[in-house]
């Protein structure tokens, strides 16, 4: 099951790596929360790392930061190895080239052979490979379809190793508090291993047919572990549903910790799905919903304001802010000269006019927030 003697960095890659843990976890990340390192089987054991890819280059580093203990190898995109002093350092660090149909062409992509055999090798040493099976990344909380070419990595290394030899599949997932920003949280979280080894004699019979199933199982433990939104559809609405104090309410009312991102993370999968269903359960209903909440977004983006967890303060903050617009404004024609009292009290109606329209904005924000927060109080209790 180990490898006795599997490779590790040179001493200049531990101190860089060093380097780049002060850089992550001290100046970047403001807090890391590491799930489940209890399933992360022991260093000698060949394992092939699965997650999902929402953050670029942040994913593979995190998680290369917190298992020290051992050898990482990666699949990177293969235009960054074409540097020959890149190629060399980048193949040191245990980063190996993936070629795309999309980027490098049909001649290049045949050369995955080559990758697929040196990620083997690395498995066969007892080292642990990490991929990410959907061949790409975006900013949203979605997780797509999974190749299956970390599965032929596995299987083709149990092979050259005889089948006496267990590979195991760690599925993983990376979450954050915020893509786009520095000083924010980062959450890891490790699943249950799946062992290959049960699998062995019905993958020499039927090879697809059993990487399609272990493919399904790896998949859906990645999705339940994750923020998945299934409704692409109104993800704009849902996320922004869930950033906002709206998300702070269902997470309050259900008893998990907003400002603690995995208490945040499992409040968050609970109101993910309890809008999905609504929008099953009553499609017109939610549509009128997402059509408010999309209003209400980009109203407050125009008017670069906020409406706070409370209807009354906001409306206060109105009335005081027109009170003190009006005599502003007042003051001002009261000590503009006499010739020039037209023009002044033309200016000052143009902008009245303005302040006008956006009082009368915020006033529709204001209502359509009480409309939106009644509704998350329906949703946390169940009433859809």
């Amino acid at each position: 099951m180990k490898n006795s003697n599997p490779r590790d960095h040179s001493l200049p890659l531990k101190a860089f790596r060093t380097y780049l843990q002060y850089v992550n976890s001290g100046l970047y990340f403001k807090k890391e929360h590491v799930l489940g390192l209890e399933n992360v089987p022991v260093n000698g054991t060949p394992t092939v790392i699965v997650s999902n890819h929402q953050n670029c280059l942040n994913d593979p580093l995190c998680v290369c930061l917190q298992l020290t203990d051992r050898r990482m190898n990666f699949l990177a995109r293969a235009n960054v190895f074409n540097n020959p002093f890149f190629n060399k350092a980048l193949r040191a660090m245990g980063l190996l080239p993936a070629y795309r149909m999309g980027h490098e062409g049909l001649a290049h992509v045949r050369r995955n052979s080559e990758t697929f055999e040196d990620a083997g090798k690395a498995l066969t040493d007892g080292e642990t490979v990490m991929l990410y099976p959907e061949a790409g990344h975006q900013d949203k909380r979605w997780l797509g379809t999974f190749k299956l070419g970390y599965l032929r990595i596995a299987f083709a290394a149990a092979e050259k190793m005889n089948f006496e030899k267990d590979v195991m599949i760690l599925p993983s997932c990376n979450h954050y508090s915020n893509y786009f920003h520095a000083r924010t949280e980062m959450l890891i979280k490790f699943g249950k291993p799946v062992s290959l080894k049960p699998y062995y004699e019905r993958y020499k019979e039927e090879p697809r047919a059993t990487m399609m199933e272990i493919n399904k199982i790896v998949h859906s433990e990645i999705k339940e572990m994750m923020l998945h939104v299934d409704d692409l559809e109104h993800y704009d609405q849902i996320d922004w549903l869930r950033e906002n104090e709206f998300g702070k309410m269902y997470a309050k009312t259900h008893g998990f910790k907003f400002n603690y991102l995995p208490s945040r993370l499992l409040s968050d999968q609970k109101l993910v799905d309890a809008l999905q269903k609504a929008t099953e359960e009553h499609p017109e209903e939610m549509e009128n919903i997402y059509k408010d909440i999309k209003t209400l977004s980009e109203g407050i983006k125009e008017l670069n304001s906020c409406l706070c967890g409370c209807c009354y303060w906001c409306k206060s903050t109105l009335i005081v802010a027109s009170v003190y617009s009006f005599v502003k404004l007042f003051s001002r024609y009261k000590i503009s000269k006499s010739g020039k009292c037209r023009e002044t009290l033309r200016a000052n109606k143009r902008v009245i006019s303005v302040v006008g329209q956006r009082l009368r904005k915020k006033k529709l924000l204001c209502h359509i927030h009480v409309l939106v927060c009644s509704y998350v109080k329906r949703i946390s209790i169940g009433q859809h």
